[in-house]
């Protein structure tokens, strides 16, 4: 995140500013994710498509598309899924997200929250694999420039509380008109056992366009639209670990001597092996079906991932 901000601070004194306040979900705006599930790797676009009202609130509608190839076996064909859509609407300094499932609006994001404040984290009715308590905290709070507009940015920990004595804390950046960086457009994904995607890559609407710099975690690459051309190409370039999700095996390769943590939803290590060779096969058959943080470390590698034993 300090690089982030630090990149964030340079633009500010580079850049004249043209507006103090911004609207979200302009016609034009597009996100890229990254995106990960099992074998299939790849990215998720994300574009406002219409306005509607819901509950006598105006809103957008935002479309997904998944684009992604499959790693085993790889046959280098490009696979396409269209996601349902999902509903935004933007009332005062609070970005509000549509729950069909208890069909009401949660808040997504708080922009006039201060450092020290806190708001609740939007939970999927239908899903609540997150508990109640989950916050977003907020830590830092600031303005950037961005090609000449001004936008508002949250420095902010995701607390996210699985119904154990403790949780995850993922630090984050909320900007203003382009959303969560480390994290899915829908953050209510990082509380569901099917993760669409993130995090962020890239941001473009008419005014300006933003790139992250932040690359899937199967890769080196943040381009926008990046997606694995061989298993060779991918082994090259980071740790993979498949399937995810999975069940009685976890499969990670690397060409490189690295060691590997799996820590559960109460924050408690719950394995920690030392892997040598281009591909290990991990017994993971007495781990409890739920939702893990892997961490992997080696010689100039340090990642981060989720991993879901079904």
């Amino acid at each position: 995140m300090k690089n982030i901000l630090t990149a964030l601070m340079l633009t500010t004194l580079l850049s004249p500013a043209k507006a103090q306040v911004q609207s979200w979900f302009p016609d034009e705006a597009e996100w890229h994710f990254s995106f990960s599930f099992g074998a299939a790797m790849g990215y998720v676009r994300v574009n406002v498509i219409h306005d509607t009202v819901i509950q006598g609130l105006a809103s957008k509608a935002l479309s997904r598309t998944q684009y992604y190839r499959v790693l085993e076996p790889f046959s280098g064909e490009l696979g396409v899924e269209e996601l349902s859509n999902i509903y935004m609407a933007v009332m005062d300094d609070q970005v509000l997200i549509y729950d069909e499932w208890v069909q009401e609006f949660d808040t997504l994001y708080n922009m006039a929250a201060a450092p020290g404040d806190s708001f609740g984290f939007p939970l999927l009715g239908g899903f609540p694999a997150c508990g109640e308590l989950s916050r977003c905290v907020v830590v830092d709070t600031g303005t950037m420039v961005l090609q000449g507009v001004s936008l508002k940015w949250l420095a902010v920990d995701w607390t996210l509380e699985f119904g154990g004595p403790s949780g995850f804390v993922l630090p984050d950046t909320i900007i203003e008109r382009i959303g969560a960086i480390n994290s899915f457009i829908d953050i209510r994904d990082m509380c569901n056992t099917s993760s669409i995607g993130g995090p962020m890559r890239c941001y473009s609407d008419s005014d300006f366009s933003y790139n992250a710099g932040i690359s899937a975690w199967w890769a080196t690459d943040p381009s926008c639209d990046l997606l694995p051309t061989s298993v060779a190409q991918l082994e090259a370039e980071r740790v993979l670990l498949y399937p995810n999700p999975g069940t009685d095996q976890l499969v990670v390769t690397g060409d490189r001597e690295q060691t590997i943590e799996l820590y559960d939803a109460c924050g408690r290590t719950v394995l920690q092996q030392r892997l040598v060779g281009p591909k290990s096969v991990i017994d993971v058959q007495n781990l409890a079906p739920g939702a893990y943080i892997v961490h992997i470390r080696g010689p100039g590698l340090e990642q981060h991932a989720r991993w879901v034993k079904r």
